[in-house]
């Protein structure tokens, strides 16, 4: 039972520190939008940027610390990490000044995304030292930084987008403070950068950069082909959509960081305790927020987002369909991390990403564009969520012979 007490109080602080997390977002969304349509647009265009390059570095760096022995994950992760957080923010500066000319004040995108990656590895690295509430405390920081320099701006005007950057990278320095402080700087032995990153983070990587490249394909740069082929609006209701249902994703992503170290450490018999707990959780959430997001979620977006152009019943219950798919493969998806499988995961998505993306193309002009978008994500949490249940069922099927095996001698 030694395994199941820390998983559910690491299950619960992942919960709390993404249902900040979402909360932020969703201030933040909700601040862009009343600037109008373009402000809203624009931030969300913008922010996917940052998110394409966040789900990139936690790839490179930062997931692939979770996988590792507690006994191996003391290299030199902050100076890498910062590396990485700089090279991102140059290559944010970079894209918005090519792709979205309508931002001028690129560099200043780029130190946002800088600052908010740090901040984003080091949350990481505190479940890594299993300190989740030093990322709790980090988050409420960050939210309350948030709240209060948007409510204290009063100026509504289109360029409001800009303004909230900044806020928003300044919650991102303070929240790494916070966190540094709390779950400790100083665990870094010297070394070898490279020789630490070659040896322990990239065998486990390699997997990871192929997945979160497919997954800024359809989740990011798939704004980009709706912003060409739709209008603002499209681009602005997406990401509504998007917001009212990241407590789902962001909850569920909570609790994927918190199991993954857990089920690099356990025992078999503690790890399927753990896995019970953390079954319960999603369902739980699962439940309720897709209940509360087909309720209320035509009225949230009208009501507090402020765009007639809601997305119809349909498009709201595929959006809520490829959440629950999400959801419910996210504990097979932290197994196989661990089992050292998840090659096979993003190559899959990788393949699937771009397929889809030919479908959206083609598929793009005259149609419901955020039905269309969310349709693309249903089929690729589908797509995902089964290869994880055969890989996980493979995985278990030989753990299972080994076991024979071994009694047999």
């Amino acid at each position: 039972m030694s395994g199941i007490a820390p998983a559910r109080r690491t299950s619960l602080l992942g919960i709390g520190d993404q249902g900040l997390i979402a909360i932020t977002n969703l201030a933040l969304v909700i601040f862009a939008a009343q600037g109008g349509t373009h402000s809203i647009a624009a931030f969300a265009l913008v922010t996917a940027v940052y998110f394409g390059l966040l789900s990139l570095g936690r790839a490179l760096l930062a997931e692939p610390l979770l996988a590792l022995p507690s006994a191996e994950r003391g290299g030199p992760y902050l100076r890498l990490a910062l590396v990485v957080a700089v090279l991102s923010g140059g290559l944010a500066a970079l894209a918005t000044a090519v792709f979205l000319p309508f931002a001028a004040e690129y560099w200043a995108i780029g130190m946002a995304t800088s600052a908010l990656l740090i901040a984003e590895f080091s949350r990481i690295r505190a479940y890594a030292f299993e300190k989740p509430a030093a990322a709790l405390a980090a988050g409420v920081s960050s939210l309350l930084i948030v709240l209060g320099a948007g409510l204290l701006d009063q100026n509504y005007d289109s360029e409001r987008w800009q303004r909230l950057l900044v806020y928003w990278a300044l919650a991102g320095l303070v929240s790494t403070s916070i966190t540094l402080a709390l779950a400790g700087s100083g665990r870094e032995r010297l070394g070898s950068n490279k020789g630490w990153y070659r040896t322990k983070i990239w065998s486990n990587a390699r997997s990871l950069v192929v997945d979160a490249t497919g997954t800024v394909l359809i989740a990011h740069a798939s704004l980009y082909i709706i912003s060409y082929f739709g209008a603002a609006s499209d681009v602005a209701s997406i990401r509504a959509l998007s917001t009212i249902l990241s407590p789902l994703s962001l909850v569920f992503t909570g609790l994927t960081l918190s199991l993954t170290p857990l089920l690099s450490r356990t025992r078999t018999q503690q790890s399927d305790g753990a896995l019970r707990v953390f079954w319960i959780a999603i369902v739980g959430v699962t439940v309720v927020g897709g209940t509360v997001a087909l309720s209320v979620g035509q009225m949230i977006i009208t009501a507090v987002f402020g765009i007639e152009a809601t997305p119809n019943k349909l498009t709201l219950v595929i959006a809520v369909l490829s959440a629950v798919i999400f959801a419910l493969g996210s504990p097979m998806l932290a197994q196989v991390r661990v089992s050292g499988r998840y090659a096979t995961i993003g190559w899959v998505r990788l393949a699937s990403s771009g397929v889809l993306l030919v479908g959206l193309v083609a598929l793009a002009t005259g149609k419901n564009l955020p039905a269309v978008f969310f349709v693309l994500q249903a089929l690729q949490a589908i797509i995902i969520a089964t290869t994880a249940i055969l890989l996980t069922r493979e995985a278990n099927r030989s753990r299972l012979r080994s076991a024979e095996a071994e009694a047999a001698k």
